[in-house]
């Protein structure tokens, strides 16, 4: 009678070792769905990356396009643009800008200004360096940022 209370109580723990191991993950099942997991996030968030970076440039565009509006209405005020000594702060001091300070860059830098521009001696230079904050380059994350969409 033992033998066979014995016999039964093996079955029964074979039978339950064999219900959670089918039941289970093993840790190799558990580390791929982790590095699935991880190649999903990364190329995730280098597109949430990529996109906060593009509202950067755009934000940075529009304020320049804001910029030489100012700098046109303050021509047209004063009859000339502010010298390279005045600079954009010549904006604020004549109310040709609606905010107290002039705004900076979203990378936290003072917008470029110079007069007359390096390309059209009629018309002042107003841009972003942009992320690198360094002047020129062709990459995009190197370009500079102007007012004109096509640069």
């Amino acid at each position: 009678m033992n033998f066979l209370f014995q016999s039964t109580q093996s079955r029964a723990s074979r039978r339950g070792k064999r219900l959670r191991r089918q039941l289970g993950m093993t840790l190799i099942e558990i580390m791929v769905v982790v590095v699935i997991i991880g190649l999903i996030s990364t190329v995730v968030g280098v597109a949430l990356i990529r996109n906060l970076e593009d509202g950067k440039v755009g934000t940075a565009r529009t304020q320049v396009c804001n910029l030489k509006a100012a700098l046109t209405a303050y021509r047209i005020k004063k009859g000339r643009y502010p010298t390279n000594a005045e600079g954009l702060k010549a904006l604020v001091s004549s109310g040709n800008l609606q905010s107290k300070k002039v705004p900076k860059d979203p990378w936290g830098r003072e917008y470029f200004y110079r007069f007359p521009s390096a390309t059209n001696p009629e018309e002042p230079d107003v841009l972003s360096y942009g992320y690198d904050g360094k002047e020129g380059g062709t990459e995009y994350n190197t370009k500079d940022i102007r007012c004109e969409k096509d640069d």
